[in-house]
């Protein structure tokens, strides 16, 4: 996979099955294994670190309970030595700004300016400025 260009394996397994993926995590198949679907709340996290069942994790902070979850989640993953990235849900302006901001330091992410999903959104312009600081509308 490695000579394929594969960076990782994106929830290889049903989000369900904690331990299938760490049992990939043992095998070494030689990319990263990501958990995704299986982090589904910030418990989930707890019991996929404790289980080595990932060698990297996305956060989606719609789904991990917003901004101070999410920056708590990624001190126990840096405290782990598991790698993490950011990853959008279809997120409006602010959203979007937000998972943009919250994505500095983690691995490249899955977050797009608003535009790429939504052609109506409350905010008539990208909420990041150019030296990184979110403004509200």
């Amino acid at each position: 996979m490695v000579d394929a260009g594969v960076d990782m394996l994106d929830q290889p397994l049903h989000g369900d099955n904690i331990v299938g993926m760490a049992d990939l995590v043992r095998q070494h198949i030689g990319v990263p294994i990501c958990a995704d679907e299986s982090v589904g709340s910030p418990g989930m996290l707890d019991v996929v670190l404790r289980m080595n069942a990932a060698n990297v994790i996305c956060l989606k902070p719609g789904r991990m309970g917003g901004i101070f979850s999410t920056q708590e989640l990624r001190r126990r993953c840096d405290e782990a030595g598991v790698g993490y990235w950011i990853g959008g849900m279809f997120s409006s302006a602010l959203a979007s700004g937000i998972e943009r901001v919250l994505a500095a330091g983690a691995l490249p992410s899955d977050v797009v300016p608003y535009r790429w999903r939504f052609t109506n959104d409350f905010a008539d312009r990208d909420v990041i400025s150019s030296d990184g600081f979110l403004q509200l509308p």
